[in-house]
């Protein structure tokens, strides 16, 4: 194929859409995600969505393959934007704490620009069928993998269960923190500057109550040790 691509003539035969035509369907798609924000996915029918989309019933399914295909693209645009975050953090720009704060501040960051991707991600993965659903865990898991390696450097323990839940834990708190603020009267700096407050208090938090576990549980293991070998 590359080589095809390659004779003349043939590049220029390939048609691309042009920069109206994507800027064009991706007003489409948001438009779509607003209905599903507002209305719900089960809740929106072809017809409200064609008309909210600015298209005809007829026309709607020459610009998307099903509803549901919809909704599980835009589900997964969302990940991939947050594993695109993750490829910014190298090891070279300083320690754990230090990407690990980079990391919560980047996905805090990304409710500005993609708030109800959020919102209908955690609100309607169900209606996504298996395979979707797979495809979207499996980019939320190398995300959590992500985020547990840190917290592991960060604490110098194990990559334990808990550590593993608690990474899960955080997404969740991330891809939700920013809904629970609607309604309040902060500005956006300060809004921001409250939410990684909470999301580090509650990793720090549960890191020290953790390994203050761990070091209690390895004291009883050596004492039982000692009295088991003094017998």
């Amino acid at each position: 194929m590359a080589k095809l691509a390659s004779e003349p003539g043939v590049a220029e035969s390939i048609k691309r859409p042009s920069k109206a035509t994507v800027m064009r369907q991706h007003k489409t798609r948001l438009k779509a995600l607003e209905l599903f924000a507002s209305r719900g996915f089960a809740q929106t029918g072809m017809r409200e969505l064609a008309a909210h989309m600015g298209l005809t019933p007829g026309s709607l399914y020459n610009h998307m393959e099903s509803k549901q295909t919809l909704l599980f693209e835009l589900i997964e645009e969302l990940y991939e934007s947050l594993l695109d975050g993750l490829v910014r953090i190298s090891p070279a720009q300083g320690n754990a704490s230090d990407r690990l704060y980079e990391l919560l501040a980047e996905h805090i960051e990304l409710h500005g620009s993609k708030g109800l991707h959020f919102l209908v991600a955690e609100r309607e993965l169900h209606c996504l069928d298996k395979e979707q659903a797979a495809i979207i865990q499996n980019l939320r898991t190398i995300y959590e993998n992500q985020l547990v390696k840190l917290l592991a450097e960060m604490s110098r323990m194990d990559i334990t269960p808990q550590l593993k839940a608690l990474a899960k834990s955080s997404v969740s708190l991330l891809n939700n923190l920013p809904s629970w603020f609607t309604q309040d009267q902060l500005d956006s700096v300060d809004r921001t500057q409250l939410m990684s407050s909470i999301v580090r208090a509650s990793i720090t938090g549960t890191l020290e109550d953790l390994k203050r576990a761990a070091l209690k549980t390895h004291v009883m293991k050596n004492a039982e040790y000692e009295r088991t070998h003094q017998q």
